[in-house]
């Protein structure tokens, strides 16, 4: 916890985290080091990151955990920063807990992010979802669960969720599963 204060004062104390994720002998204190950093806008950030996935590039939960750090960065950049991540030769969507590490996290924990006004973060995990009902209705479905708390939002958001479901309802080929959850979502 000491760590991830020290880690928004701008850069003062970036070498003390880099010295305790370098000196940590353990993955858990790895990771504690990477939480610390993950929502500041460090210099060293990437470079942490990009250890701790060289270093575990090979055990598929601790980098589903490396994605999940990651999508749930609240600093500067988040949207591009999933965008990029759904990129990276790791990711593969037809794996469920790749894509609820990554569109998942991003949409159900980072929430300023996911709310951002612009509504671009709405378009992204609309199209991701539109995309993934092809191939996995059940994964599709559960990437909606973000959206089905709208009423508790803004006007504005309100209005820009509420098009955003109703665009998928309107979609041609859609999975029972999530036309469940949003017909569901916008009667209620």
């Amino acid at each position: 916890m000491a760590l991830s204060f020290l880690s928004q004062i701008d850069g003062k104390y970036d070498n003390l985290i880099k010295q305790a994720y370098s000196n940590a002998n353990n993955m858990t204190d790895k990771v504690a080091a990477l939480c610390a950093i993950s929502n500041s806008n460090s210099s060293i950030k990437g470079d942490l990151f990009s250890d701790f996935y060289a270093e575990y590039k090979n055990h598929p939960l601790v980098i589903d955990k490396w994605f999940r750090l990651q999508a749930n960065d609240k600093s500067e950049g988040a949207l591009s920063r999933v965008k990029s991540l759904a990129m990276h030769p790791a990711y593969d969507d037809s794996n469920p807990n790749r894509v609820r590490a990554v569109v998942g996290v991003f949409a159900s924990l980072n929430m300023a992010h996911f709310h951002a006004a612009d509504g671009e973060s709405y378009d992204y995990v609309i199209s991701e979802i539109m995309r993934i009902d092809k191939f996995n209705p059940q994964l599709a479905a559960r990437l909606c669960e973000p959206f089905i708390s709208w009423r508790l939002l803004d006007k504005d958001r309100q209005k820009k969720i509420k098009l955003h479901l109703n665009s998928l309802l309107d979609t041609k080929v859609l999975s029972n599963d999530v036309f469940e959850v949003v017909s569901r979502s916008l009667q209620n």
